[in-house]
């Protein structure tokens, strides 16, 4: 619990010191993971026996609470400040892209982790991709609703 707290800070601290004011959400979510993935660099193997630990069954609420504190120190370090539904959304689908960044990180051996923060911005650009396809979801189906309600009045 301590690591991570430490993590979180040494990450929003790091952060600071970048002028995002001009850098779309995207970016600045992208620069905070890797950041925050670099720092822990130095103990790159005893972070993947954190993982360990944290994927056991019994342990499943710490990593939750673990994971949930990451993603959400990383979104209000890029200036998040939503209330509503996008809160939630926001943060699962943030610690998706970070469990799957991390977990690519340890295996990764490309130099200064290549591979990783090209595969990171790749899931990112995966993520943008849902609002797209949920509103297209949405229109398709507003439309085959619309034609099934004219033919039941029809009938």
């Amino acid at each position: 619990d301590y690591f991570g707290q430490l993590a979180n800070k040494l990450m929003v601290d790091e952060l600071a010191s970048f002028d995002l004011s001009s850098v779309p959400v995207r970016e600045r979510v992208s620069i905070a993971v890797r950041i925050h993935i670099q720092q822990g660099e130095a103990h790159k193997k005893a972070l993947r026996r954190l993982f360990s630990y944290l994927i056991l069954p019994n342990n499943i609420l710490l990593s939750v609470k673990f994971t949930y504190s990451i993603v959400d120190a990383i979104w209000y370090a890029v200036g998040d400040d939503s209330t509503d539904f996008n809160f939630y959304t926001k943060r699962s689908l943030l610690a998706g892209v970070y469990i799957s960044t991390v977990l690519y990180w340890f295996v990764d051996e490309s130099p200064e982790s290549d591979e990783t923060w090209a595969f990171l911005d790749r899931r990112i650009s995966d993520v943008m991709r849902i609002p797209k396809m949920s509103s297209g979801l949405i229109k398709g189906g507003s439309r085959i609703w619309s034609k099934l309600m004219m033919i039941r009045v029809e009938r």
